[in-house]
């Protein structure tokens, strides 16, 4: 399926494709005057215009006549505002023709999806003795008093919800009518002729664009200015389900009043399904954006009397409405697992950062997913290109990205789950060879093989990616293969293999060090294997200054830190500090031994130099929680690895203590 090739949202007034330009506001109480320049001037914030019509230009539908911009109202279409607003007050005046009868046209605001008619938006009506009515508009939700509120299904539009103006205070044709839209979170209210005539309350808080709707009735408008505000008491942002992607029926949520969708996650596909390993079922999560201090209501079939946070930190406080509801006061961005159960149905939320540096679909080299469900299969991105998801995307495929200087964004779903086991449209579902790549935002779900592979690639950054795996083995999170320079920070990775493995899988390209990667800031769950994974494949000369910090580990099975060179591979130069573990008794905690291995080509271990760790605590069940450090002989050894505050269920280890084993091969080893 073609990607769409517009943006998800904007500020428009309805009409088709060129440009109008007018000044930005500079600060929060200076206006823009939208009318200012003529229709074919650029400035930042562009005028633009859609009509069902491809071949119809703009000055066909609008044009600008003594500072009043007339619209011939056909064909149907809209003229919008190229940037995307959520809070701002835009007022203007508009009149019917004396001469003409009166007809229909509107504002639409907070636009997403792409461009058609109507798109997905909050309509603010100017059909003639209707003006001041609101209508969301393919299930743009909002609320109002219950006496003039009503939800309709429309065959083509599909679901709209309709809240009656309060009073009719339009002024006949030939008259010039005064309009004021402030929107300020999830409020909107609407002015008409200095009187407020309707106020809607739990307005889906989308950035998007503004627009002036041409509804094949000629409208005249003037005076037309804005005034932008910071979005400070609006701090929620959510992105609704596209239609057909079936929903949690297990969990509701609420981030400041503003609904958000919850999706759900496939555990253990054939042919692993049944069998020896259980780990807990399908379970669901959910994205939203937020700046500053939020609230987030839970509800739940289950009781959540017993629900814990993972990790504990990421919640200021939870309060219990009742046995199937909760509260949850976050500080700001966070991700985390919300656990009725432990690891049965968890909700995995994803409070993200506000979202930055969103691409314009029809800016080159940007291949753009918007809201919907897309069959993409394999996606191929070179230099210079951006591939991004949109928030409430859905798109079903995997990626190629080689090249320079590439991005993949955006708050959409790459989706894996359609393929068997190993059977992906691409190598991995995020496949990397390249130099100053970027992967950040996005959720990436039902992987089939490997999640995110760096092979022969320098300068990668991985930032807020959230992975909900465990629909199949060897699905490991990230593994950088032969590559540089890489970071991967405020991460979720939930996967049934290894979370982080780096690997060396041959010596094939100019440079095949494994090293200079650092992973912090993020939490990390396998179900199944380790959380990390350094050595086994180890076609490299190096493994070495490898940074892991600032992580939480909430789930984990086999050992967490397993560090295993073989083939000749020096391991060298790792630190791990201020991690957290939760602990659930499990056996093994640390492992550092050279080895020789099914995945080796040649068939000698590794070495293993200058291992530190420092500030490292494990908390929960007893357990053996075992830290083992052995050579494979005199050449292939051990050497220089301390322990500094790591700390088992609050004794600190130590020299002598049963739960540490060293074998031979080994030397200095400290407890500074």
């Amino acid at each position: 399926m073609k990607p769409c090739v517009k943006p998800s949202g904007s500020v428009c007034l309805l009409a088709g494709l060129a440009l109008i330009s007018c000044r930005p506001a500079q600060t929060a109480e200076t206006w823009a005057d939208l009318l200012a320049r003529p229709l074919d001037s650029s400035q930042p914030y562009a005028w633009k215009h859609f009509a069902e019509d491809p071949q119809v230009q703009l000055a066909e539908v609008w044009q600008l006549r003594d500072g009043v911009l007339v619209c011939r109202g056909t064909p149907r279409g809209y003229l919008y505002l190229d940037h995307n607003f959520t809070d701002f007050t835009l007022r203007f005046e508009w009149r019917w023709p004396a001469d003409k009868k009166p007809g229909n046209a509107g504002v639409l605001m907070r636009i997403s999806g792409p461009d058609r008619v109507w798109p997905r938006s909050l309509e603010a009506q100017l059909n003639a003795g209707q003006a001041g009515d609101f209508w969301g508009l393919v299930g743009y939700g909002l609320d109002g008093p219950p006496d003039r509120k009503r939800t309709v299904e429309h065959s083509q539009f599909g679901p709209l919800t309709h809240v009656k103006r309060a009073a009719d205070v339009e002024k006949p044709a030939g008259a010039w009518n005064q309009y004021e839209i402030a929107a300020s979170g999830s409020t909107v209210v609407l002015r008409v002729n200095g009187q407020e005539v309707n106020r809607a309350t739990g307005c889906d808080l989308v950035a998007g664009r503004i627009c002036l709707t041409a509804e094949g009735d000629e409208i005249h408008f003037r005076n037309v200015r804005l005034l932008e505000r910071e979005t400070v008491a609006a701090r929620v942002i959510t992105y609704p389900a596209p239609a057909g992607e079936p929903l949690s029926p297990e969990y509701e949520v609420w981030a400041e009043g503003q609904k958000v969708d919850v999706y759900t996650a496939r555990v253990l596909d054939p042919p692993f399904a049944g069998k020896q390993w259980d780990y807990g079922g399908p379970y669901a999560f959910a994205n939203f954006d937020v700046a500053g201090p939020v609230q987030v209501r839970v509800t739940a079939k289950r009781s959540l009397r017993q629900a814990v946070v993972r990790p504990a930190s990421a919640v200021l406080a939870i309060t219990h409405e009742s046995d199937h509801a909760l509260v949850l006061s976050l500080g700001g961005p966070r991700k985390f697992s919300l656990e009725p159960e432990g690891r049965k149905g968890p909700l995995l939320l994803f409070a993200n950062p506000l979202e930055e540096d969103r691409p314009r679909a029809d800016a080159p080299g940007v291949v753009y997913f918007g809201p919907g469900i897309h069959q993409a299969d394999r996606i191929v991105l070179t230099n210079r290109q951006t591939l991004y998801l949109a928030g409430g995307a859905v798109v079903k495929g995997g990626v190629l990205a080689q090249g320079e200087n590439i991005r993949i964004a955006g708050r959409g779903i790459l989706d894996g789950s359609d393929w068997e086991w190993r059977q992906g449209p691409t190598p991995h579902v995020i496949s990397i060879r390249g130099t100053n790549v970027v992967v950040e935002g996005i959720t990436i779900r039902g992987a089939s093989h490997w999640t995110v592979v760096p092979r022969h690639s320098r300068n990668v950054t991985v930032r807020g990616i959230k992975l909900c795996g465990s629909r199949v083995q060897n699905d490991d999170g990230i593994n950088p293969c032969n590559s540089q320079d890489l970071l991967i920070t405020d991460c979720f990775i939930r996967s049934d293999d290894d979370c982080v493995a780096l690997k060396g899988l041959d010596f094939s390209g100019a440079e095949s060090n494994v090293e200079r990667i650092t992973v912090e800031n993020s939490v990390l769950w396998c179900d199944r294997a380790r959380i990390f994974l350094l050595g086994h494949e180890s076609r490299a000369a190096y493994m070495r200054q490898i940074t892991l910090r600032n992580l939480d580990i909430i789930h984990f099975t086999m050992t967490p830190f397993l560090f295993e060179p073989g083939e000749d591979m020096r391991l060298d130069e790792v630190t791990i500090e201020d991690v957290r573990l939760h602990g659930e008794g499990q056996r093994e905690f640390i492992r550092l031994k050279p080895v020789v291995n099914q995945y080796m080509r040649k068939k000698v271990p590794g070495f293993i130099r200058n291992i530190r760790f420092k500030n490292v605590t494990v908390d929960g069940a007893p357990g053996a929680y075992l830290v083992q450090i052995e050579g494979a002989d005199p050449d292939h050894d051990v050497r220089e690895v301390s322990f500094e505050n790591v700390v088992v269920n609050g004794q600190v280890l130590a020299e002598g203590q049963d739960r540490l084993r060293i074998g031979r091969h080994v030397q200095k080893v400290s407890f500074p």
